[in-house]
């Protein structure tokens, strides 16, 4: 017996796969404008990928604190799908990266290899560098998207306050041969040494008119994005690596500055404090803050500058913008 069909109403949407590409699908009056062909170039200076989310904070959301930072949020994941179908970009799926956040990274595809070659006069080889590691290696890519969440907040400060992210140097950089002797590592006694690659260093230059008769000079950064997958000895390393290479002279030698903070993005308030414990046991101090990943808000970046962190050897909490600190707070 034949079944009448369901009445219209009742029929399915059709739905298409946002991992399938159907360069059909754009419009023929769509133009690649110049906000557009950011998109590769910034998924190339960002180690190679940048999720929908990520291309939203950068290129779409409002600069200035709105209590709808995302009311742009359809414009940037059309404009993405337009470039995906167009094959300028390749998609891959990632999950947990908490609510609200697009389960969409983006990599260069060939025809974006061929853009930003073309548009920087780069080396295709560097250009094309990140793809296949991001493929196979799931948590590579999950711990590559936290460190852009930390860059892109920097980046985004930058545009509204008198902070100036003077650079920036990433994975790509830091793990390649000609900083093999500017990153820290750690001595050991057979004289071998194991490289402690940062996830990232920068600058940042304070604006000097706010600090009154204070001395103000570029401060020096190195980022840890922490994803609690590492013993409590594997992090003592890095400390003590960190240490050596402050007391070696080349952090003034290869950066400018003599000092410099580690910035330690967290997954827990249990590992924190794990991570300050073992912190002040390798003999680190009050050059290493911490706050939880959570307090990493692309869509509202201005609250890394917030009281937020926490820092070895003090009590209570503190803000980036913090250059001297009140020594009373400081824990005997």
């Amino acid at each position: 017996m034949n079944h009448p069909p369901p009445p219209s109403s009742a029929k399915k949407r059709r739905y298409t796969d946002p991992f399938t590409r159907n360069p059909a699908s754009v419009p023929k009056g769509w133009r690649n404008e110049e906000r557009d062909q950011a998109v590769p170039v910034d998924i190339y200076t960002h180690e190679g990928l940048l999720t929908n989310c990520q291309l939203e904070a950068l290129h779409f959301a409002p600069d200035q604190p709105t209590d709808n930072p995302r009311s742009a949020k359809r414009s940037a994941e059309t404009r993405s799908q337009y470039l995906f179908h167009s094959g300028y970009l390749d998609r891959m799926e990632v999950q947990s990266l908490g609510p609200a956040r697009s389960t969409i990274a983006n990599v260069l595809a060939p025809a974006g290899v061929d853009f930003v070659t073309a548009r920087l006069g780069a080396d295709r080889k560097q250009v094309n560098w990140r793809p296949k590691i991001v493929k196979n290696k799931p948590t590579s890519l999950y711990h590559s998207i936290l460190v852009n969440d930390v860059r892109i907040v920097f980046e985004r400060i930058e545009r509204t306050t008198d902070l100036t992210l003077k650079t920036w140097l990433g994975e790509r950089m830091l793990k390649s041969k000609q900083m093999a002797d500017k990153i820290p590592f750690l001595q050991t006694g057979t004289r071998k040494s194991a490289k402690k690659a940062p996830d990232g260093a920068f600058a940042l230059e304070y604006p000097a008119h706010e600090y009154g008769d204070q001395p103000v000079q570029p401060a020096g950064f190195f980022l840890e994005v922490d994803r609690g997958t590492e013993s409590n000895a594997v992090w003592g390393e890095k400390v003590t690596a960190y240490e050596q290479f402050r007391q070696s002279g080349l952090p003034q030698k290869y950066y400018g500055v003599t000092n410099f903070r580690v910035l330690v993005t967290v997954s827990s308030p249990q590992r924190l404090h794990n991570l300050v414990k073992t912190t002040l046991k390798a003999g680190g101090g009050h050059f290493y803050w911490f706050c939880l990943q959570q307090q990493i808000d692309i869509f509202r970046p201005w609250g890394i500058l917030g009281e937020i962190w926490m820092v070895a050897g003090w009590e209570g909490q503190y803000s980036l913008k913090t250059l001297i600190p009140n020594p009373k707070v400081i824990a005997e």
